[in-house]
């Protein structure tokens, strides 16, 4: 429901999932793992860049990410 399914974002059914599968697209473990990683590395650009700025970047390249996934799917 939250993970990435491109052909349920293009008709406008899951458009949530872009910004979910951010966090949401594996198991449980996959999850712990990518919140361990993202302290570990994520906590040193905070400290050099600033939360706004970091966070902006988190989002822009997930998002990013999630959008040209959609677009690989559907391009012949």
């Amino acid at each position: 429901m939250f993970g990435l399914v491109p052909h349920g974002v293009i008709p406008g059914l899951r458009i949530w999932q872009p910004f979910t599968y951010i966090f949401l697209h594996g198991g449980l473990f996959h999850l712990l793992i990518n919140m361990l990683m993202l302290w570990m590395f994520g906590r040193e650009l905070e400290l050099v860049w600033g939360k706004k700025r970091f966070l902006n970047y988190f989002f822009l390249c997930g998002v990013g990410a999630g959008i040209l996934t959609i677009i690989v799917k559907f391009v012949p």
